[in-house]
């Protein structure tokens, strides 16, 4: 018999006993039994790991009986058919876990809302419930009726999107052909008339053309629902004002340190207060005590009383106009000490040195109705004098100013606070004159109130239109008690009782009146000098300005020591020494 029909009569039919030769390589029954080395590898893994127990033991029962059934049974082909038996005996291994005891239960994370934002900060649930749902929208038939509204006008265009916001909706526009985009501006006030609204207001923006018009059902925008928002990324900025959110609905925070000074101006009612409480409660959200200082001046004496308890404070809240002056001369010299600091560290801003290596606060100093101090006669020039050189030169120092009014008019607003403090808060004006004042251009007198703000950010030429987020009444005072809880070592750099003020002199005179005397003696000894003395002759010894010399002339001929005007000729000075019970 050939070998051939030899090797076929000694074949067996597959699955029966007997010895027989294995083919070469791989076969079945290895990779069945690699595969359920995997899976228990796999369920190893996952216990190890942590990341779920209980499937992790599925793998490995199922794997492991599997890999053993191939070991023992491969040789009778039973490999294929234990398969099943496996993931049989897994499952009635968890039953059996589950029903001896009680199934490990996996700890979910806490929720995050309504936690602080940072190590070390106030939780956020101080700062009040939630605000509701956002229910506001552009529906489609409110751009076919702002489409509708312009035909009326011969103003043939077609809406190419629309952007949804709590107060208004933008219409991205596209005009027809011929059609100047001036016109759409000289018909805002028929178009805001055809479509029922208050306002409307026509914006270019990114190289396109929008048409804002106010939702008819207004949203609520809630201070702590913005913070929330910057959980997991905090605004940008190292003082960054949280004011609430954009046309868009996103938080809206404007950087301080880079502003650097913020004027907050509208008419009565229209938020001016809810923002600058939103601006403080954002901070104070945001950075300890030992980063931030703040000096408050309220004449009315009730609007910061809420944060008394700060431990933020550089010093006590200041009401009355000759503790404006004083605290605010105080930091005039805090900038100068400051200053000296920065130079013997040879850098040329407080920004320049590491954070955890700065040998200062910043320092913000806010005003709150700022009219009320500047028309309060010599204490409010004085306060006027000190706030400009604050905002002429503090920014390097770390002081910052936020100046807030109801009155934004010529006499309150001087070119030298305007020219000096470029950003700007517009809140609802009463006037397109106000606007101009604030914003130096129209558009604020047609706002909506209640917290609806244009923004002027310096070195951008558009304005940003926001609606400032509302904090209920009590929160100043639950986050001023919380820090004070948590920051009881938290002191005044600078209190009047302390002494640090230049103390009054004998004669019940004010430090004012003492620097007016002062400088009129200086004035008699130039006069004496020269014997003669003109208004000229004083502005370049003494380095006043021409008011002041006119000021100082007319005293001294009051009180007899030069004699009256004779044209442009200079004064004749009457007396030969200062008379020291002079009056």
């Amino acid at each position: 018999m050939s070998p051939r029909l030899q090797k076929a009569n000694n074949k067996q039919p597959p699955g029966l006993p007997g010895n027989f030769e294995r083919p070469d390589g791989s076969d079945t029954a290895t990779r069945l039994f690699w595969l359920g080395v995997g899976f228990a590898a796999v369920g190893v893994i996952l216990v190890l790991s942590g990341i779920s127990a209980s499937t992790g033991l599925k793998f490995m029962v199922a794997g492991g009986t599997l890999a053993l059934a191939v070991r023992l049974f491969s040789r009778h082909g039973f490999a294929a058919l234990l398969l099943p038996f496996g993931l049989i005996a897994s499952l009635a291994e968890v039953l059996k876990s589950r029903l001896d005891g009680p199934a490990p239960v996996e700890v979910e994370p806490a929720p995050l809302f309504g936690q602080p934002l940072g190590e070390g900060l106030p939780p956020l649930a101080l700062f009040g419930p939630p605000g509701p749902p956002a229910t506001h929208g552009a529906a489609e038939d409110a751009g076919r009726a702002v489409v509708a509204a312009l035909a009326e006008f011969s103003v043939p265009a077609e809406v190419t999107g629309v952007r949804t916001g709590p107060v208004v909706s933008r219409y991205g526009l596209k005009l027809g052909s011929g059609v100047s985009v001036r016109k759409l501006y000289t018909l805002e006030g028929d178009l805001a008339l055809a479509l029922g609204v208050p306002s409307v207001r026509v914006v270019e923006e990114g190289g396109r053309l929008w048409l804002e018009v106010p939702n008819r059902k207004r949203g609520t925008v809630v201070l702590r629902d913005v913070l929330e928002q910057y959980r997991g990324r905090l605004p940008k900025g190292e003082l960054p004002l949280v004011v609430g959110v954009d046309v868009f609905g996103k938080p809206l925070s404007l950087p301080l340190e880079s502003m650097p000074h913020v004027l907050v101006a509208g008419a009565t009612g229209s938020g001016k207060s809810v923002c600058l409480h939103s601006i403080l409660l954002g901070l104070v959200a945001l950075l300890p005590p030992e980063e931030l200082r703040f000096v408050f001046i309220d004449p009315k004496q009730v609007e910061m009383a809420a944060y008394e308890d700060l431990p933020h404070l550089a010093a006590p809240i200041a009401g009355a106009p000759e503790e404006a002056v004083a605290v605010l001369q105080w930091a005039v010299d805090e900038m100068e000490r400051r200053y000296g600091e920065l130079k013997r560290l040879r850098v040329r801003s407080v920004t320049s040195i590491p954070k955890k290596e700065r040998p200062f606060p910043f320092l913000v100093v806010v005003v709150d109705e700022l009219a009320d101090l500047l028309l309060s006669g010599d204490a409010g020039k004085e306060a006027e004098t000190l706030l400009v050189r604050l905002a002429q030169k503090a920014r390097a120092a770390g002081i910052h100013l936020i100046l807030a009014t109801q009155r934004p008019d010529a006499r309150v607003l001087s070119g030298l606070i305007r020219s000096n403090v470029p950003g700007r808060i517009a809140l609802r004006c009463a006037k397109s004159g106000d606007s101009e004042i604030i914003l130096d251009a129209p558009g604020a007198e047609r706002l909506l109130g209640k917290g609806d703000a244009l923004i002027l950010v310096p070195g951008q030429g558009d304005f940003v239109r926001a609606q400032v987020a509302w904090v209920p009444g009590d929160v100043p005072a639950k986050v001023s008690a919380w820090w004070r809880e948590n920051r009881p070592g938290a002191g005044y750099l600078f209190a009047p009782q302390d002494g640090k003020t230049a103390p009054g002199p004998p004669s019940g005179k004010s430090r004012k009146e003492e620097e007016d005397d002062a400088l009129l003696r200086e004035a008699l000894d130039v006069a004496l000098k020269h014997g003669r003395v003109s208004a000229g002759l004083l502005q370049r010894e003494l380095g006043i300005g021409g008011g002041r010399a006119s000021k100082l002339l007319a005293e001294m001929e009051k009180r007899g020591w030069i004699g009256p005007t004779r044209g442009n000729r200079a004064r004749e000075v009457l007396i030969e020494r200062p008379k020291e019970n002079q009056e």
